[in-house]
C-alpha cells in the first residue's frame, strides 16, 4: 500500500528523507541488503526508528524509495536521433544502476512483491512503470522519424525489459556494458525488422 506520509504524523523533513535514503543506499551497496535493517538505516540518517516508521510502512518501502531515487540520479533518456543510439545509451545507464552492488536489491522487491500484492501494485506502478513511461520516449520519437511502427511500441518495450530483467531475477546472463550493447542492438534491430515486414505488407 503506498505511503506517502500524510497519514503518519507530522510531514517528512525532506532533508532528513533524504539522509536516510542515501543511508539505505549506501549501507546495500557497502555492506549487503541484509545489513540495511531499519534500526541501521535510522543510526546512519541520524533519525529516530520511529520517524522511519511514520513515513515507510516497512524497511521494503524505504528500499523502494532508495532505489527509486537512484535510478532516476543516474538513468536518463537520450536523444541521439536514432533509435540505435538513443536504447545504447539507456541499456548503458540500466547497466550502471543494476551493477552498483543493486541487484541483490532489486530481486529482493520483486520477491516481497511475490509475497505482498499491495507492495508488488505500488513497485510495478512507481518503479517498473515508472520506468517504462520514461522509456517509451525513445521508441515514440523513433516512429516518429519511421524507424518503427507506432503499433510495435509496446512489445519492443515490452522485450528491452524482458531481457533486461531476465538477466537481473534469474542470472540468465551478465548486466554489464557488452549486455547493454547487445539489448540495445536486438531490440533496435527487431523493431526495424518489424517495420521492413509491416511495410511490405
Amino acid at each position: 500500500m503506498k505511503d506517502d506520509g500524510k497519514k503518519r504524523g507530522r510531514p517528512r523533513d525532506e532533508k532528513a528523507r533524504a539522509r536516510v535514503l542515501k543511508a539505505a543506499l549506501r549501507i546495500v551497496r557497502t555492506e549487503g541488503l541484509g545489513a540495511a535493517t531499519v534500526e541501521r538505516i535510522a543510526h546512519e540518517a541520524g533519525v529516530g526508528k520511529q520517524t522511519i516508521y511514520r513515513w515507510w510502512p516497512s524497511r521494503a518501502h524505504v528500499l523502494l524509495d532508495a532505489l527509486k531515487s537512484f535510478v532516476e540520479q543516474v538513468v536518463h533518456i537520450q536523444d541521439t536521433g536514432a533509435l540505435a543510439t538513443d536504447l545504447l545509451g539507456l541499456a548503458q545507464a540500466n547497466d550502471k544502476a543494476a551493477s552498483a552492488q543493486l541487484l541483490p536489491l532489486m530481486r529482493a522487491l520483486v520477491a516481497e512483491g511475490v509475497a505482498d500484492q499491495d507492495f508488488m501494485a505500488l513497485f510495478k506502478r512507481d518503479y517498473l512503470d515508472a520506468r517504462r513511461q520514461k522509456a517509451r520516449l525513445i521508441f515514440e520519437r523513433a516512429a516518429a522519424r519511421g524507424e518503427i511502427e507506432a503499433g510495435d511500441i509496446e512489445t519492443l518495450l515490452d522485450t528491452y525489459y524482458g531481457m533486461l530483467w531476465l538477466r537481473i531475477l534469474f542470472e540468465t546472463g551478465p548486466v554489464d556494458h557488452q549486455a547493454a550493447a547487445s539489448i540495445a542492438r536486438a531490440v533496435s534491430g527487431a523493431g526495424k525488422a518489424l517495420a521492413k515486414r509491416e511495410a511490405r505488407e
